[in-house]
């Protein structure tokens, strides 16, 4: 058993699904359809153990990250993302002494916020995530990686709208869910003990 730490670097290119509302309204979000659909870069670092046995091996790990995701390509809506806590199983095979291939399955909290109309939404959200990838190993105790993983969330947003053409104010509470999906595209630098 060894135990694993380290830092990554990703890419990661999100695009919207679709998105629900859960009572009748004639306000919804500006434009939904593209105020998710965003790309950016993130990083993390990550903790973890690796078991091996002949050729095959396993590995859990528990990562922290960042997003720099941010759009606000519109007047009244704009989206972010921030801070994501995960956890991952990672199966592989060992094709030699060097060189490792793995599957990746796990999941994420992604805290996101959305502004609509002055109306800011902090959420956390948990997606699952799955993927693969490849680590070659420079020496004993340094590797790189590269790997390609997805997740898919549910962003949900409660939206309070005042009515001022009634007397008194009227108010009406909305529910969003909105539905998206991230595709990243990671380098990690590992050490392991």
């Amino acid at each position: 058993m060894a135990f694993i730490m380290g830092v990554d670097g990703s890419y990661d290119i999100e695009r919207y699904n679709n998105y629900t509302v859960e009572s009748l309204t004639d306000r919804t979000p500006t434009d939904g359809s593209t105020i998710y659909n965003d790309e950016g870069p993130a990083a993390g670092i990550f903790i973890g153990y690796r078991l091996s046995e002949d050729r095959f091996t396993i590995a859990a790990e528990a990562r922290y990250g960042y997003s720099f995701i941010k759009n606000n390509s519109h007047a009244t809506q704009s989206y972010e993302q921030t801070n994501e806590f995960g956890a991952s199983v990672l199966p592989g095979y060992w094709i030699s002494n060097q060189f490792l291939v793995y599957t990746r399955i796990g999941f994420s909290q992604l805290t996101t916020k959305n502004v609509f109309e002055n109306i800011a939404n902090d959420n956390s959200d948990t997606g699952l995530h799955f993927g693969a990838g490849v680590q070659i190993f420079a020496s004993d105790t340094i590797s790189i990686r590269g790997e390609y993983n997805r997740s898919t969330f549910n962003h949900k947003m409660v939206q309070v709208f005042e009515d001022t053409t009634t007397d008194p104010s009227t108010f009406e509470e909305i529910n969003f869910t909105n539905n998206f999906r991230r595709d990243r595209f990671q380098i990690s630098l590992i050490s392991r003990f």
